[in-house]
């Protein structure tokens, strides 16, 4: 599922039908528990650190496993 349509899903007051509405669904649960939050989508040129530290999470994980 491509970010954009998990961003819209999210902030959809509509309920996800697709395969995916299930996840979305306990996504929107969690974050109904807090009260600051936003959802939006990020470039991964702006997001450089947390790209660099999924790429990193990933390979340690693959690793690990080996």
């Amino acid at each position: 599922m491509d970010a954009l349509l998990v961003v819209a899903a999210i902030t959809s007051s509509v309920e996800n039908i697709s395969e995916f509405g299930a996840i979305i669904s306990s996504c929107k649960k969690v974050l109904d528990l807090e009260q600051n939050y936003s959802v939006c989508i990020v470039r991964r040129q702006t997001n450089e650190v947390a790209h660099a530290l999924a790429r990193e999470a990933r390979l340690q994980a693959c690793s690990f496993y080996l």
